[in-house]
């Protein structure tokens, strides 16, 4: 406690002196001074030192690390800076210096035997990584491939991979029967065979979409995992419905132009006496508005030049009014007779005092021997010596499924 005698002199027992006085130690309060580690990180070593024994600090352990910072600079200090100082613990410190690295090149171990090239990657300071083993012809436990490759700059932090040998494993497989399968269940079971699948080509066809209709190679050959199986595969028939274009009135070229931008054929081709422009096309068959068949063709009806009657050298004679009007009484005007039978159109005809001119037969869905066109058309006025020519209805070929699937192909 402050205020106790703590020593004196002369001691207690001893003789008393009137003239030597006693000497007398006496205890106050501990009033205690805290200091704090100073940091010295980043300092230089000489100025870290100085700095420590401006602070009464001991240095301890000094140890030096390569490191990229300038050598001679604290890295690390221990205890921290701002920890309270004991003159019993001293300040260890950790010093970079300068680096000196040590170069070394990942040794080649390809064509080793396994273990010889791990000792010989061990003896190099490189660790062995992944090590995988495939079938070969080479002899087992032969080094195959390494990774890094020789002659790299080996790292001690990755380690060099190895393939290596092992004797092979003939195991024979057979292409698996995946006609008739779904697409997915197709490749589901090559697959589950060791079978790649190589390309797939879509073709339309009857049956389901996404049936498999063919495999190369075929089930049962022997299985290479080189050769992938290519299949074909069902898709949904896509029917494209186009129409037969108009091309009555159209010059010949011109209708024929129309016809193939509308992938419809050209199919008979007849050439009848008419007033119309030659070249000009009078009538076709299937009419303007059916769907076009890519086997059905369209026949076309074109008109040529009537050819003209040759002048009599004989004068003809004065004809008298009563004369003439017998003569204009006989230009009548001619009657319709699209859609009759054959014989009926004939029969409307000669009532009429007309006589029937060429008769052109073509192929049409109408009932044969029906009358399609006519020419010169209803409400045209004619005489006697002016035929009517007539294009008919004739029976249509009938193609069996054979050969309209011939024809196809």
């Amino acid at each position: 406690s402050p205020g106790m005698v703590l020593h004196q002199g002369p001691r207690a027992g001893c003789i008393a002196n009137p003239i030597i006085p006693v000497d007398l130690v006496v205890s106050r309060e501990i009033i205690p001074e805290v200091k704090m580690v100073p940091r010295v990180l980043d300092m230089p070593f000489a100025e870290a030192i100085e700095t420590l024994k401006k602070e009464g600090i001991n240095v301890g352990r000094i140890s030096e690390i390569a490191s990229r910072v300038s050598p001679g600079i604290v890295l690390v200090q221990g205890p921290r800076p701002g920890c309270i100082a004991n003159p019993i613990i001293p300040v260890d410190l950790v010093v970079s210096k300068e680096v000196v690295p040590e170069i070394k090149k990942v040794p080649r171990v390809v064509g080793m035997p396994f273990e010889e090239a791990v000792a010989t990657l061990e003896s190099g300071g490189v660790d062995v990584g992944n090590v995988s083993r495939i079938s070969s012809r080479v002899s087992p436990g032969m080094v195959l491939f390494q990774s890094p490759k020789s002659g790299c700059i080996a790292n001690p932090v990755i380690p060099v991979d190895l393939v290596v040998s092992k004797a092979p494993k003939i195991e024979v497989k057979k292409v698996p029967q995946v006609i008739g399968l779904p697409f997915e269940g197709a490749v589901e079971t090559l697959t589950g065979k060791g079978v790649k699948v190589g390309e797939i080509s879509e073709i339309s066809s009857q049956a389901s979409p996404g049936m498999v209709l063919h495999q190369g190679p075929r089930a049962g050959c022997i299985a290479n995992p080189v050769i992938p199986v290519d299949l074909v595969v069902s898709k949904e028939i896509v029917h494209e419905v186009k129409m037969v274009p108009r091309v009555i009135d159209m010059s010949f070229e011109k209708a024929v132009e129309t016809l193939e931008q509308e992938g419809v054929k050209v199919g008979e081709i007849s050439v009848i006496s008419s007033r119309e422009s030659p070249g000009m096309v009078l009538h076709q068959s299937p009419r303007a508005g059916c769907i076009a068949n890519p086997v059905i063709p369209v026949d076309l009806v074109v008109s040529r030049q009537s050819p003209e009657p040759e002048p009599s050298p004989v004068q003809e004679p004065e004809v008298s009014p009563e004369v003439s009007g017998s003569l204009k009484a006989e230009v009548k005007e001619i009657p319709s007779v699209v859609n009759m039978p054959l014989d009926k159109a004939k029969e409307v005809l000669e009532q009429e005092g007309l006589k029937v001119g060429n008769i052109l037969e073509t192929a049409s869905r109408f009932s044969p021997g029906t009358v399609l066109s006519q020419n010169p058309k209803n409400g045209c006025f004619a005489g006697p010596e002016l035929p009517v020519d007539l294009v008919v209805s004739k029976k249509r070929s009938r193609l069996t499924l054979r050969r309209l699937a011939r024809l196809r192909r």
